[in-house]
């Protein structure tokens, strides 16, 4: 059986990748993002085949829950 959790994935069929600009750092936050997402033991997977990009973040139940 599972983990029980929620899971949020959102998939971008027509990703570009990122483009360097002068001043630009090339973060779209992702490593912020996995670094929330680690702190309350959650994951999150990121990945891209072609131009279809796909973020997965998963924190188990309860996570974030006041008693």
């Amino acid at each position: 059986m599972g983990a029980q959790g929620s899971t949020l994935e959102v998939v971008n069929n027509a990703a570009s990748p990122a483009r360097d600009a002068p001043g630009r750092v090339l973060s779209s936050g992702l490593t912020g993002l996995r670094d929330r997402v680690s702190a309350i033991g959650g994951h999150l997977h990121t990945g891209s085949d072609g131009d279809t990009f796909v973020l997965r973040a998963f924190v188990a139940a309860g996570v974030g829950v006041d008693a």
